[in-house]
């Protein structure tokens, strides 16, 4: 029914159907009440529906039948004065806020219409300016064209009530872009990288072009291309702090990995580290016009932060994706920055950078302290160019490092406004060598259990550290040196216990080997490495039911850095009911 047409005497149908009934009586009865119809078929009803008037006039529903009357018969017809679905409110004022408002040229801000009364019927508005070439106005979003004033009007759908608000348009301030925004240095200069190894120099490319043929579409020479560092990498790169000037349009291009919990670029709020604005990467691509998945290239996105001008912010990147696509793309950041408000001046380098101390695993580093001129707030630690760590002191130790290697370290000092200075002279540093015989007595050649400990039981005594070369029945051993703990030697099968080395910290390369003869059986006869802290068994070795030695090796170097010690482990009591042990070499750290 055509609600905006209806005309006195004109039919206008609302529902209809057809039944078949073959030759038995149907009853329809329809029943108008005001703008409700129902209609009952054999007593059961069938259709439901409402109809409203649009004019005052409206005198309510016809029923009317159209069909031979021969068969069909009208038996009574009521009309009731329809309801009208429209009262009239009409609008009684509008208001503009604000009454003035200054905008930038290509910046935006919004106005505010409010109509009276609250319950008005039409709260709409017509909004006109007086001047587009000026400014323009959509839905109450101001944006500027060009310098000058202009008036924007904001009418009631009926035309009868105005309102007005003066705009003036201004060029916007003297800005400059954020430091290296495209990474046209061919490095991170200008940015801070804040944690992880997803960031680095290396990851600032020349290359124009992934998968052979497909083009990155950078701007420039240089890009950021997350992938360089491979996808499992993840961290935090951070630009200095600057004043958000100009028309606060930010635009920059993005590819890689698609995922704006993990993979994304975001606009912080310096003063409380509040986000803003986030963005990630394209994710897909209509395959080069087959098929559709992840792309390395790039997309532009825009933010509008025309409500941050004159504020302190920073850009960070985050990637904290290590699966497939785990990396992000960036380049051309274009953010307008305010001249002269801006910290720019970095601190000076730290100098006389030394390493008082080391170890097999640590390297304990000291430097003087820079100055700036605001302020120092923290130094940023490089192992190898890549950075390892920070610190607010003049100091810092690095752990987890590798025995007897060459490390290299430099040491950048920062500010406020994220400034990073020069790097100091870089001090070459070889750490301290490793023992690989790191537990007391390793291979019994004491002739006892010197440096070892029963545990329980009475299978291990230092009446089974044997010379023996040969066992009765045949041989040899192959024992390393001349002693060696043959279990069976004082006992026999039958006796049971537990045997422990002195505790050690792991260290080295965690590579621990030894030798092994005797039963076979993991539950009730092996070697464990245990963790001291909680008695956790991380590694373990059996026999293979042959008095004869093979050597054993453990790749524990998730481990390193651990308080451990080697455990044996004697429950059996059948055939094969002993075990064997030689040589056992662990690199314990100093």
């Amino acid at each position: 029914m055509d609600r905006t047409k209806t005309v006195a005497g004109t039919n206008k149908g609302i529902q209809k159907g057809t039944v078949d009934i073959g030759t038995e009586n149907v009853k329809l009865r329809i029943y108008l009440d005001k703008s409700m119809v129902e209609s009952y078929l054999n007593g059961l009803k069938s259709i439901t529906t409402r109809t409203y008037s649009t004019r005052e006039d409206a005198k309510g529903l016809q029923l009317w039948a159209d069909a031979n009357t021969s068969s069909i018969v009208v038996k009574s017809l009521k009309v009731w004065k329809m309801n009208s679905a429209y009262v009239q409110t009409p609008a009684s004022g509008v208001t503009l806020s604000p009454a003035n408002l200054q905008v930038t040229v290509g910046g935006n801000k919004s106005l505010t219409a409010t109509v009276a009364p609250s319950n008005a019927t039409n709260k709409n508005v017509i909004w006109t300016s007086s001047n587009p070439s000026v400014a323009t106005v959509v839905n109450g979003v101001v944006t500027g064209k060009g310098a000058g004033t202009t008036t924007i009007t904001a009418t009631t759908r009926d035309g009868a009530k105005t309102a007005a608000s003066a705009i003036t348009v201004v060029a916007p301030a003297s800005s400059g872009n954020i430091t290296n925004g495209g990474f046209e240095a061919g490095n991170l200069s200008g940015w801070i990288v804040e944690s992880g190894a997803a960031f680095t120099d290396a990851a600032v490319s020349n290359q124009s072009v992934f998968w052979d043929t497909q083009p990155f579409n950078q701007k420039g020479a240089y890009h950021l291309w997350g992938h360089q560092n491979g996808d499992a990498a993840t961290g935090v790169l951070k630009s200095q702090n600057f004043t958000l000037g100009g028309n606060g349009q930010i635009s920059f291009l993005v590819g890689g990995g698609s995922d704006i919990d993990k993979l994304y670029v975001a606009f912080i709020r310096a003063a409380d580290g509040k986000e803003l604005f986030r963005s990630t990467g394209p994710g897909t691509y209509w395959n080069w016009q087959t098929s559709k998945g992840e792309t390395e290239s790039y997309t532009r996105r825009y933010w509008d932060a025309t409500a941050y001008i004159g504020t302190s912010m920073y850009i960070k990147v985050v990637d904290d994706r290590t699966d497939a696509w785990g990396h992000i793309n960036l380049d051309d950041f274009l953010v307008p920055v305010q001249g002269g408000t801006a910290d720019t001046q970095a601190p000076t380098a730290p100098a006389n950078l030394q390493a008082p101390s080391k170890t097999s695993n640590s390297v304990t580093l000291s430097w003087g302290a820079s100055s700036d001129n605001v302020g120092v707030t923290g130094y940023v630690i490089f192992r190898n160019g890549t950075q390892v760590g920070t610190s607010t002191t003049t100091g810092y130790t690095d752990t987890g490092l590798t025995a007897n290697t060459a490390y290299a370290y430099t040491v950048k000092a920062s500010d406020a406004a994220g400034n990073l200075s020069a790097a100091s002279s870089s001090l070459p540093v070889t750490t301290n060598a490793s023992s690989t015989t790191g537990i007391t007595n390793h291979d019994f050649e004491s002739g006892n259990l010197t440096g070892w400990t029963v545990v329980s039981g009475n299978e291990f005594s230092a009446a089974d550290v044997a010379t023996d070369v040969y066992w009765g029945w045949g041989g040899p051993f192959n024992q390393s040196g001349s002693y060696h703990l043959w279990g069976f030697k004082d006992g026999g099968d039958a006796q049971v216990g537990v045997l422990k080395s002195e505790t050690f910290t792991l260290g080295g390369n965690g590579a621990i080997d030894f030798l092994i003869g005797g039963g076979n059986d993991s539950n009730n006869l092996y070697v464990a490495l245990v963790r001291a802290s909680d008695g956790a068994e991380l590694m373990k070795a059996t026999g293979n039911n042959n008095e004869a030695y093979s050597r054993i090796t453990w790749n524990a170097a998730s481990y390193v850095g651990t308080s451990c010690y080697i455990k044996i482990v004697d429950h059996a009591t059948g055939g094969f009911g002993h075990i064997n042990v030689d040589d056992v070499n662990v690199p314990a750290m100093e």
